[in-house]
Order: structure tokens, then C-alpha cells, then sequence
């Protein structure tokens, strides 16, 4: 099974390379586009937001977090609505890591807390009332997936050491850190965003669903052009495969599953997609 998804992963990269010389003009103008929508949407969403917390974090936050809950979910959790998918699962790989949260709570926190960057949300957003709304959509649903996935007597394994650094060495990290997030980011965006607008010369822009389940910044600017907004649920909720691959890669190296996230939006989807029929 292993070596045909390779042979088929290898015959679409083969594809791919071919429509960079036939479409060389196209494909151009979708990497420009989609470093565009990067910079313009995503790097002041992530950026700042992502300094400021591992700094908080580096003068104790963690630590008064666990004195107040005695456990170190509640704040992985806090994390993740503020600071969005896929960086917070950075934090979640690294308190895993650390021996701070049990495997079990990790993976429940991967397959069930999922949100973009809420500035991110506004971003994209028609409007202010239309982002509250899908903000409350993610909340809710990431509520009922963390029942599903919520294991019982599974809690925290100890209190976060104190490692302080200075200010200076902190920052060097952060910025480091926010770098190397936000540059896979840019190349997830970049390839996918160009299998989306190939896919466009193919499929009719109004099969939202399609784009939806490829690149979620570039699926969302098609669907705001065709004015079928009840789509960004579905594409907020399934993440697009660009998120799938920056998880995965995120995840490499540990042994938490990736099937756990993947688990959880393939059900976020499917309540997405009833939104979508009562919307």
C-alpha cells in the first residue's frame, strides 16, 4: 500500500513538473499570488502573536498556568484558540516532548482543538458578524470532538521547569521559531496553491468543495469570488491539505498520529457540510 501511494505521489510531482513549462506564465503568477496572500493575511496573524507567547511562556506563564489548574492541557488549549493551526501544534510536539502532557492528551488536543489564527479569521472574513460566526462554529465543534476524544484519568505528568534565558536570547529563538513556522507555511501555500489554480483551467470555480479540500488561503479567496460563503465552514473545518502536510511535518519525528488529527476534521467536516445544507 506504502510503495502505490508513493508511485501515485510521484506521477502527480511528474504532472506538476510538466505544467510548470506548459503553464510556466500561470504557474508564476499563482506562486506570486499565493506569497502575497501570505504576507498580507497570514505573516501579521501569526507573527507578533507567536513572539509575544513564547516569551510570556519564557517568564513563567506555564508554570503559573499548572499552579492555578494542575494541569498543562488547559493552557496547550488556550494556545491553540489564540494562536491557531498549525502553530500551536508546534507547542503541543513540544510539551509531548518535554515529558509536560501524557501522549493520550496530546493526541486528543491534536484530533479535537483546531482553529486558524482568530486575526486570520477576521482577515478573510466578509464581515465582522460572519467571522463571530465561524468562530463560534470552530468553538463549538472543537467542543464536541474534545468529548469524543477525551480520555478519562488521563491528566498532566508535571509542572513546567523554569528555564528563564534573557530577553535577547529568548527573542533570537522566537524569531527563529516564528521563521521556520511561517516559511513551511509558505511553501505548503505556494504548492498547493498552484495545484489549485491548475485545477481551475480544469474544474469550473464554482465547485467550491474541490478547491476547499486542497489550500485553505487560496480555496477561501475562489469561494469569496464566487459568493458561495457557506464553503469557508467546509474549508475552515477540513483545513485543507496544505495544513494536513504542515502537521504531518510538524509531527515527524514523535510519535504522536497525524490519523488522530486527521480523524478529527474528517469529523468536523461532515458537521461543516450539515451547516452548510442548513446554512
Amino acid at each position: 500500500m506504502s510503495k502505490r501511494i508513493d508511485n501515485i505521489i510521484l506521477m502527480c510531482i511528474l504532472v506538476l513538473f510538466f505544467f510548470l513549462f506548459r503553464s510556466n506564465d500561470i504557474v508564476k503568477a499563482s506562486v506570486l499570488s499565493s506569497c502575497s496572500l501570505w504576507f498580507k493575511t497570514l505573516v501579521p496573524a501569526m507573527s507578533i502573536m507567536f513572539l509575544v507567547v513564547d516569551l510570556a511562556l519564557n517568564y513563567g506563564l506555564a508554570s503559573w498556568f499548572y499552579k492555578i489548574f494542575k494541569n498543562n492541557k488547559v493552557l496547550l488549549i488556550i494556545l491553540s484558540f489564540l494562536l491557531g493551526t498549525p502553530t500551536s501544534t508546534k507547542y503541543v510536539k513540544d510539551f509531548y516532548k518535554s515529558g509536560y502532557i501524557s501522549k493520550e492528551d496530546a493526541e486528543c488536543i491534536l484530533a479535537s482543538i483546531y482553529s486558524p489564527n482568530p486575526l486570520f479569521i477576521l482577515n478573510i472574513s466578509p464581515s465582522t458578524s460572519f467571522a463571530l460566526k465561524l468562530l463560534l462554529f470552530i468553538y463549538l465543534t472543537d467542543f464536541f470532538l474534545y468529548i469524543i476524544f477525551k480520555r478519562k484519568n488521563s491528566s498532566s505528568i508535571t509542572s513546567i521547569k523554569e528555564e528563564k534565558v534573557s530577553f535577547s536570547k529568548c527573542l533570537q529563538k522566537s524569531s527563529e521559531s516564528t521563521f521556520n513556522i511561517l516559511v513551511l507555511v509558505l511553501g505548503t501555500i505556494i504548492f498547493f496553491g498552484v495545484i489549485n489554480t491548475l485545477l481551475s483551467g480544469i474544474i469550473p470555480n464554482n465547485l467550491s468543495f474541490i478547491y476547499s479540500i486542497t489550500e485553505l488561503t487560496n480555496a477561501i479567496k475562489m469561494i469569496k469570488s464566487t459568493n458561495q460563503l457557506e464553503w469557508i465552514f467546509f474549508s475552515i473545518a477540513f483545513g485543507g491539505l496544505s495544513i494536513h502536510a504542515q502537521i504531518k511535518s510538524i509531527l515527524d519525528d514523535t510519535s504522536l498520529s497525524y490519523k488522530k488529527f486527521l480523524f478529527g476534521r474528517l469529523i468536523a467536516s461532515t458537521v461543516s457540510l450539515i451547516v452548510i445544507m442548513l446554512y
